[in-house]
């Protein structure tokens, strides 16, 4: 059972009724955030509190109350090339690879898979957390 569409806002700038409606987005995917670590792709985390980190944007307050949403995803890794440092210069994986793989370690905090295709995540569920 999906969600209708008449229930989303009507805000269109609003990041999460458009990754509903239109999954997500290379065009959005850009190194100019300090975070992007493995350059422009579409990044996912094991760890919720690393994809909490990416989420400042979808804070909203509801009866005195913060909420967040945070998406759970499939997301098909193919061969991943597996990396323990950054490199903010990839415009997608290595030949012969399908994605990026953030292996925590000295320099890395967290695990973070990075595809650089569109079609290889769709998000499945919606999440929504209150904020203390």
């Amino acid at each position: 059972m999906g969600i209708e569409t008449d229930a989303l806002c009507s805000d269109v700038t609003c990041a999460v009724c458009g990754i509903i409606t239109e999954g997500y987005k290379l065009v959005y995917a850009k190194t100019n955030i300090v975070d992007l670590k493995f350059g422009d792709g579409i990044y996912f985390s094991a760890t919720s509190s690393k994809s909490d980190i990416f989420n400042k944007e979808s804070l909203r307050y509801c009866n005195d109350a913060k909420y967040k949403v945070m998406f759970l995803n499939k997301v098909i890794a193919g061969r991943t090339f597996e990396l323990t440092q950054e490199n903010r210069t990839l415009t997608g994986p290595p030949v012969n690879y399908d994605s990026v793989v953030g292996e925590p370690g000295t320099s890395l905090y967290y695990d973070e898979l990075i595809v650089y295709n569109e079609s290889a995540c769709i998000p499945q569920y919606l999440v929504v957390y209150e904020v203390k």
